[in-house]
């Protein structure tokens, strides 16, 4: 995190967790955020939260894993006291395994009040090794449940003074993609996997996403003696991005998306109306 910190200047700093290791992981974060001290960058620590008690132990295959998932959120929380530049969030995968429980789970998260509480669906990754497993909700039942999902986020938005609510404003728009990227089964918005961003594993593999991950890696960086800049213009790295523009794949991975939201000029324009029609929304709520 040092080198990090020292070379690369981040403005975010973002850490999934599944909340399992508490000591550890409270130590880490502590030392990362003394790292961090200077407030310039943000730590961003999110749990994975699938269900509410045996349910999400169930999901996850750990026994145990809800109530030290919790135990590692009632740690970080306090942390935030300290270090203003701390986010603590929650993420739930939406998947068959949990989509008839959604109202269940956001009740509960919202009893907790993290700082960002983001819901993606559950997807078939290379990465994951889980490309036969049947995991994706049907589009209507999902489109059902994340309407309700998204009413609620606009109503806590409505209650928010403050008009810089981007992140919130671009996931509505991204749960809007998602529900037609199901349906219509193709690239709703052009996709820039592979030229915006790109994912390097623990092993040198470059990939586009990890969706495609091993299925269609861009190269390896020991092949390129760690030229990056060589394996970007690589043949394969070309075939890769290539493939991706034919529209051949398409997917409602997150990370995936935004970059793909902030390409498109119709995109940012709906994020655009989102915020301004939730914040007309809250001054009328604040008049009332």
């Amino acid at each position: 995190m040092r080198l990090a910190k020292r070379y690369l200047s981040p403005n975010i700093i973002h850490i999934p967790s599944n909340g399992l290791a508490v000591d550890l992981i409270e130590r880490q974060v502590k030392e990362i955020l003394e790292v961090l001290s200077d407030g310039k960058t943000t730590l961003t620590v999110k749990l994975s939260l699938d269900g509410v008690g045996e349910r999400h132990d169930e999901i996850r295959g750990v026994r145990g894993n809800f109530a030290r998932a919790i135990e590692t959120y009632k740690r970080l929380g306090r942390l935030r006291e300290k270090y203003p530049n701390f986010h603590l969030g929650i993420n739930t995968i939406i998947s068959k395994f949990n989509v008839d429980h959604l109202d269940e789970i956001v009740e509960y998260v919202r009893r907790l009040k993290p700082d960002s509480f983001v819901t993606e669906i559950a997807e078939n990754r290379s990465e994951l090794f889980n490309l036969q497993d049947d995991i994706t909700p049907d589009p209507e039942v999902y489109e059902m449940l994340i309407r309700k999902f998204m009413a609620r986020v606009r109503d806590d938005l409505r209650h928010k003074r403050s008009i810089s609510k981007l992140t919130d404003a671009s996931r509505l728009v991204y749960y809007e993609y998602v529900i037609k990227i199901l349906k219509e089964k193709r690239q709703v918005l052009p996709c820039y996997a592979g030229m915006s961003n790109v994912h390097i594993n623990p092993y040198g593999d470059v990939w586009p996403c990890c969706v495609l991950g091993y299925e269609k890696s861009m190269g390896n960086l020991r092949d390129f003696n760690y030229d990056f800049k060589k394996l970007w213009n690589s043949e394969q790295a070309n075939a890769v991005r290539a493939f991706i523009r034919s529209g051949k794949c398409y997917c409602p991975l997150a990370n995936q998306a935004y970059f793909n939201m902030i390409c498109s000029l119709s995109a940012s324009f709906k994020i655009i109306k989102t915020m301004i029609s939730t914040y007309l929304a809250s001054l009328t709520s604040l008049k009332t």
